[in-house]
């Protein structure tokens, strides 16, 4: 067995392997693989690839230069079946969401740090299937802090994808933050839709539901009134991401 970095990029998907020649016969179904091309490693999502085997999105980050986003494509034993693809501005960048798209290639959110604002903006990018950007999307938001941390994909290609926005450059406080891209990148709501009661939220997942309508989850400080701790709001939009006050 070839020595491992025990600080890396962890994938179980059950047993133990580390390369081609050690497969045998048992470890077809069960596996444990390490991967750890930089100083830390971490796995943020996995998807498998029907008739290929899986696609890791994770985040790099070296003691020198910053972290970006990463995708390393295996095979079912956990293989890699070419170089890590790396995106992103190597300063603060994170990963947080991937997709396999219809045709095979990948839907990726993270965020990415602007050097010039120095604040955190949602990145989305979409690839072909061996990782290669067919283009990219960097999203601000004016003078704060924004993150996307969860998308989904319509039936038409349009990508839906939500997260924080903080209320503003003196306010830290989150506020719940959605927004929409067509499958070509292009806006699809001429601004982002932000929600939020007088302290924190975040949202972390989103479904579109069967009639185009948004349904939202994630943690709010807000309610009920005068909490401290986070508690579980559900919020429901109509397509365009619009919805009653908070």
């Amino acid at each position: 067995m070839k020595k491992v970095n025990a600080i890396g990029l962890l994938v179980i998907l059950l047993s133990g392997c580390w390369d081609i020649m050690d497969i045998s016969e048992s470890q077809s179904s069960t596996f444990l693989k390490f991967y750890n091309t930089y100083p830390v490693c971490t796995g943020a999502d996995v998807k498998e690839v029907n008739g290929v085997g899986y696609a890791i999105l994770g985040t790099v980050e070296s003691f020198t230069s910053g972290s970006q986003i990463c995708l390393a494509r295996t095979d079912y034993f956990g293989n890699l079946l070419d170089s890590v693809r790396h995106y992103g501005n190597v300063l603060d960048d994170k990963a947080y969401c991937l997709k396999v798209l219809p045709d095979g290639g990948f839907g990726i959110l993270g965020s990415i740090k602007n050097p010039d604002t120095d604040k955190l903006e949602v990145y989305f990018l979409r690839t072909n299937r061996v990782g290669d950007i067919l283009w990219s999307r960097s999203i601000p938001a004016i003078g704060v802090n924004v993150e996307a941390y969860h998308f989904e994909t319509d039936a038409s290609g349009s990508f839906y994808m939500t997260g924080y926005a903080e209320r503003s450059s003196t306010q830290t406080d989150k506020q719940i933050w959605i927004y929409a891209l067509n499958s070509e990148g292009e806006d699809l709501w001429p601004a982002a839709r932000t929600f939020g009661g007088e302290k924190d939220e975040e949202a972390h997942h989103l479904q579109i539901l069967s009639d185009g309508k948004l349904i939202i989850t994630g943690h709010t400080k807000s309610y009920p009134s005068g909490t401290l701790i986070n508690h579980i709001f559900l919020l429901k939009t109509n397509s365009s991401g619009l919805t009653v006050a908070f």
